[in-house]
């Protein structure tokens, strides 16, 4: 861009929006600076474009294959289990509660 510049110097300050203020020693400058921020828009936008397209290929997986395999057992809910039984007492309580007694 600034080699464009220098080489078409005279195009450019034809162009300039500071034409009626001499005093700014603008010649051009001014064009040459929003084609430079157009550039890098288009430069960022290109960036973005190419991290996108490179960020697909992070999702790509293998797929998995699921396979069924036969049961063994036909009657899986044919197991008996045996009865749950509490045999454990415990007599702490009974030495720190004491029901109130009948009044007469």
């Amino acid at each position: 861009m600034l080699a464009d510049y220098y080489i078409n110097t005279a195009k450019y300050a034809n162009n300039c929006e500071n034409k009626s203020r001499p005093k700014m020693h603008c010649q051009g400058k001014c064009q040459m600076m929003k084609k430079l921020i157009d550039a890098e828009e288009n430069e960022k936008k290109e960036a973005d474009k190419v991290r996108l397209s490179n960020s697909y290929i992070a999702f790509f997986q293998k797929s998995d294959v699921i396979v069924f395999l036969p049961l063994i057992n036909d009657h899986p809910f044919s197991m008996s289990f045996p009865d749950y039984v509490c045999n454990y007492s415990s007599r702490y309580i009974d030495t720190i509660f004491i029901p109130p007694k009948e009044s007469a």
